[in-house]
């Protein structure tokens, strides 16, 4: 279940990215122009540290000591980084 949910939460993520990106008309990953809209930028980092908060919060909630807590959040954080850098 801790895999579903950092799967789940690595698509929620590229779709407030690709949200994000659609809003400022910065769709193509490699455009020559750097984007300096700074009211939008903070949105991906807040769903960015918002993530390391769910993957912390599945942790503690699934693991019965302190070194499995650890253990689920590392996990968590793992397979999220690794479909969130696929999308």
């Amino acid at each position: 279940m801790v895999v579903v949910f950092a799967v789940a939460m690595a698509w929620v993520e590229a779709a407030v990215v690709f949200y994000l990106r659609s809003m400022m008309g910065r769709i193509e990953p490699y455009q020559p122009t750097v984007a300096r809209h700074r009211r939008v930028c903070p949105g991906g980092t807040a769903a960015r540290t918002c993530h390391n908060g769910h993957a912390v919060a599945v942790g503690f909630l699934a693991g019965r000591d302190v070194a499995r807590r650890i253990g689920y959040a590392a996990v968590a954080f793992g397979v999220w980084d690794i479909f969130i850098t696929s999308s």
